[in-house]
């Protein structure tokens, strides 16, 4: 049973705000792509060639500002698939804004029907920023404050100030997390859905994947987990090697992997996040090849 949201009216059936949501509540393996950042305004022909390659995929994970880039606002990448016709999951973290920022942008997520809101609830440190070392990090609302009051507008329709919002905004509620940080269930109780940052190595990782499985069973039961996996492109007879590209994998380690997690009990989709974008133009013959056939139930 997948979490609901709460914001409904007393006795009235829950229907799903996303086909992301639709999908798994009928037990679905779920199949994302996350795109390296975009660094122009001009992106109409990137998100155009994007959406053509990618068409069979569930939705589109886009990131906030990854590893402290500056790049154009997830809310933008979104809007734009959206209006290419692919549903997206837009990521937002605290990192650099603050709450008045964090809450305007919410109720603008609402606005703009975007139906998948994913929070990072991640640790945030210096580290995060990249690059840009000497801005300032805000720290008003951490990740899984930020979590809640998400929740918060849309189930009680009210600010954190405790004024009322009059049509609060209806989306899916995600939380990215980290397998190397020890999971705060109680803390995450309002996410809906689970993605995790991108696995390095596959030995190590796997066994991390299936050690974090194990011990949180109880909680991935009404959350489904989408694993995220990094994709260089190419073959392993192209780059010959595994870890093509700085621990991207090729095209048929991702399928291995991707095989993998389907049989794995708590698993229920697979966000390949694209490391180049020259990668989208291997991206659809590899969905489409043999060695990355995937038997989805749906």
């Amino acid at each position: 049973m997948i979490q609901p949201s709460k914001s409904q009216p007393e006795n009235r059936a829950v229907a799903p705000v996303s086909n992301l949501q639709r999908l798994w509540e009928h037990d679905g393996f779920a199949l994302t792509l996350q795109l390296p950042p975009i660094f122009t305004p001009q992106a109409q022909d990137i998100i155009a060639q994007a959406a053509r390659l990618i068409r069979g995929a569930d939705a589109v994970l886009v990131a906030d500002a990854p590893d402290g880039m500056i790049a154009l606002s997830s809310i933008a990448v979104a809007v734009l698939f959206e209006r290419a016709g692919l549903p997206t999951i837009v990521q937002i973290h605290g990192r650099d804004k603050n709450r008045l920022a964090l809450q305007g942008e919410i109720l603008g997520l609402g606005a703009l029907n975007i139906p998948n809101v994913l929070v990072d609830t991640r640790t945030v440190s210096r580290a995060s920023l990249g690059r840009h070392a000497d801005a300032r990090l805000v720290g008003d609302l951490d990740g899984p404050t930020l979590l809640a009051t998400a929740a918060r507008l849309r189930d009680k329709a009210r600010f954190l100030s405790g004024a009322s919002i009059k049509a609060p905004p209806a989306f899916y509620l995600g939380a990215l997390i980290d397998l190397e940080e020890p999971l705060l269930s109680e803390k995450l109780m309002a996410a809906q859905f689970l993605v995790t940052a991108p696995l390095s190595d596959y030995q190590s990782s796997f066994e991390t994947l299936s050690s974090f499985l194990a011990a949180h069973a109880d909680f991935l039961r009404s959350r489904p987990l989408l694993v995220s996996v990094p994709f260089a492109g190419g073959s392993r007879a192209e780059y010959g090697s595994l870890h093509a590209h700085a621990g991207g994998m090729d095209e048929e380690r991702l399928g291995e992997m991707v095989r993998l997690l389907q049989r794995l009990p708590g698993v229920r989709g697979c966000n390949i996040v694209i490391q180049h974008l020259d990668g989208l133009a291997m991206i659809e013959r590899t969905l489409s090849s043999d060695l990355f056939h995937l038997e989805r139930r749906e």
